[in-house]
């Protein structure tokens, strides 16, 4: 900098060197610069974000979904009256020769793979690949007008994560988004000015090769305990349901959803103890749910949920919407249990600010309500974790079946083996062949 007001006094006359100088100090700053706001909308409890694709920039407007890596739109052959992406409209476009098919909890979708030109906010992307959507499965009950996949892993590529592809083009400093519920905005590249310096809580991410294809691709954290209640304070372990757990947080989805093992636990620490016999018990397809009738208990107690040494609280009125007069839904739901996970969808995002950081493979957790419990969970967690421990007894079952069948094979051998060698000479002759037998 010392360089270049030197040369800028010489060859410019002073007011030019100061504005040349104000110029490159706001620049700097400006390159500094780790996060932008998009401005996006709430749409039946989840969020969507104008985008435009293509050349011919067409617009979209596509759900953001923390469970997905792949960004997907709609192709002219699909049925659903939404804005379709024809790629022959963009000089830009880029068909691949392969079909890709996305799991999702609410239905699969599959199609063809493309490269194009998307812009979302103030970033544009040239050949960002994406999949043009030409098919749903039969119950699909999902957005239909496209996603933006802010996955965790890359599935197929960097070039096909939305956030990955920014971090290698250079256009963000790190992996990182943040979303802010109640302002309706998306930080993308670091920390929200706003947070930065308050204090945050974390849960580490872990691994989830094992899990169904449904959940690989999403941000997940252990759960180990859950408090139900009227009163927060004064919490300990011993007071909690141990349920040892993953939990997956869903940006796109409208419930808290628990695996059917935890069910009778549920009814008897919670439903019994604290709504007696003012609710229902609903079957819906492969889900159940309740539906209460006592508004004055709705509105006092809360449910926490522990993770990482905090319990993060979500009020007993933020788990039931009213649907008729007097009558109001259970925002938790259990499904049935392909893996032992949790889904945490609005009623727990939006009581708190979350960052997702892929850099340092965590989940930040600021505002909201929480119960301090990491000197009991360090404790707790001392050596393995629950889920290492489960890891590594599914690992021993399989390696012992392996070796087991490995020993049950050679045992067999050595049965055949032994057999042989117990026939008489002429038992033995007899089982040549004719031209093998001595003249």
């Amino acid at each position: 900098m010392f360089l270049i007001c030197s040369i800028s006094s010489l060859l410019f006359p002073p007011f030019l060197s100061l504005f040349l100088l104000l110029l490159l100090t706001n620049l700097t700053i400006s390159l500094k610069s780790d996060s932008v706001k998009l401005e996006f909308r709430e749409k039946n409890h989840f969020f969507t974000i104008p985008i435009t694709v293509g050349s011919n920039k067409q617009p979209f407007e596509v759900q953001v979904d923390t469970t997905t890596c792949e960004t997907w739109l709609p192709s002219i052959n699909t049925t659903f009256e939404v804005e379709k992406y024809d790629p022959k409209t963009s000089s830009t476009s880029e068909i691949l020769n392969k079909e890709f098919e996305i799991d999702d909890e609410d239905g699969n979708v599959r199609g063809t793979p493309v490269y194009d030109s998307v812009t979302v906010g103030p970033f544009s992307l040239d050949r960002f690949g994406f999949v043009l959507v030409n098919g749903y499965q039969q119950d699909f009950k999902d957005f239909p007008d496209g996603k933006l996949g802010l996955g965790f892993r890359h599935e197929h590529g960097v070039e096909f994560n939305w956030l990955g592809y920014l971090k290698e083009k250079g256009l963000i400093e790190k992996e990182m988004f943040t979303i802010l519920p109640e302002e309706e905005k998306l930080i993308v590249g670091g920390l929200p000015p706003e947070l930065q310096g308050d204090a945050f809580s974390t849960c580490d991410l872990v691994e989830t090769n094992d899990l169904d294809d449904v959940f690989r691709p999403g941000w997940v954290c252990e759960l180990t305990h859950i408090f139900f209640g009227v009163d927060t304070k004064e919490k300990s372990l011993e007071m909690a349901l141990q349920v040892d757990a993953r939990v997956i947080f869903d940006s796109a989805y409208n419930y808290i959803s628990m695996p059917k093992r935890h069910l009778n636990d549920f009814n008897k620490k919670f439903m019994q103890e604290f709504f007696n016999d003012s609710c229902i018990e609903i079957k819906e397809d492969d889900e159940i749910y309740f539906i209460c009738d006592d508004d004055e208990k709705i509105k006092q107690g809360s449910i926490a949920f522990l993770m990482g040494g905090f319990g993060y609280v979500v009020p007993w009125n933020k788990l039931f919407k009213q649907i008729e007069e007097d009558k109001y839904e259970m925002l938790i739901r259990f499904h049935k249990e392909n893996d032992d996970i949790f889904s945490f969808g609005y009623p727990f995002t939006s009581q708190f600010v979350i960052v997702y950081n892929a850099e340092d493979k965590q989940l930040g957790f600021y505002g909201g309500e929480k119960i301090d419990l990491k000197k009991d969970w360090d404790e707790y967690m001392a050596g393995e974790s629950p889920i290492q421990k489960k890891e590594k007894v599914k690992k021993l079952l399989l390696y012992g079946g392996i070796f087991g069948g490995i020993l049950l094979f050679l045992i067999i051998c050595l049965v055949i083996r032994s057999n042989n060698m117990k026939k008489t000479p002429y038992e033995n002759r007899s089982m040549l062949k004719d031209e093998q037998l001595p003249q």
